[in-house]
């Protein structure tokens, strides 16, 4: 059946790592793909000043914290858990004067960590609460082996939270600079370099305008007016 889709289908890819994979597939190559990303309502997802999100949520001022989220711990491996982890014990055990935890949100039960920088937050099903969590941290680890696109990452970005992304994925599409986050290529020692070197003089302020630039519904939408206009 795979074998046998229709000759003028046309295949809309979500981010460049998804695109190219397509061209590469033996069932996909020859079809017409075209990439378009994935929208996010920036009049809802945008920044709370952050210490009055962390006044609401009862968070120290003076910490630093990670964050990461999945849906359920089933999920572990592919959301890079462990690479968070990893991330996350290795900057405190080489900068011993930070203070800083790791959030993480998702189904996920205590009994799983031994750390007492970790906590857990649960399962977030309010978005307004979501919303208040991502303006409160200083920075996402959205650390999965295998993503098209990247919602939570584009979220957090749109609540001026810079994000951390493995290279080669699909969310690897939302750092159009620095300013915006780090691409991980599994160096540890690179990735510090950045928190302490690059992290502290970049413009957090601009992130929810760049997105409103790039991935808002309105801008979003043109480009899927223009693609129907074509095959209309």
């Amino acid at each position: 059946k795979k074998k046998n889709l229709p000759e003028k289908m046309n295949i809309i890819a979500t981010s460049d790592w998804q695109y190219y994979n397509a061209k590469k597939s033996y069932l996909l190559k020859d079809k017409k793909i075209h990439k378009l990303p994935l929208p996010i309502n920036t009049n809802f997802w945008k920044p709370i000043e952050k210490s009055e999100a962390r006044k609401i949520l009862g968070w120290d001022l003076n910490k630093i914290y990670f964050l990461f989220g999945f849906s359920n711990y089933d999920k572990k491996y592919i959301k890079g858990l462990d690479i968070a982890l990893n991330i996350f014990k290795n900057f405190r055990n080489q900068n011993p004067e930070k203070n800083v935890i790791l959030n993480i949100f998702g189904k996920v039960k205590k009994n799983n960590f031994d750390n007492n920088n970790i906590h857990l937050l649960g399962e977030i099903n309010d978005p307004n609460k979501l919303k208040l969590i991502y303006s409160a941290s200083d920075l996402l680890l959205n650390t999965s082996r295998l993503e098209s696109f990247g919602q939570i990452a584009l979220e957090s970005l749109s609540c001026n939270l810079p994000v951390v992304v493995i290279s080669n994925t699909g969310t690897s599409d939302l750092i159009l600079n620095q300013n915006m986050g780090f691409k991980f290529n599994q160096n540890i020692n690179e990735f510090n370099k950045w928190f302490l070197k690059i992290y502290p003089n970049i413009n957090k302020n601009n992130l929810h305008g760049e997105i409103e630039k790039n991935f808002s519904y309105q801008i979003i939408g043109k480009s899927y007016e223009k693609f129907f206009e074509n095959y209309k």
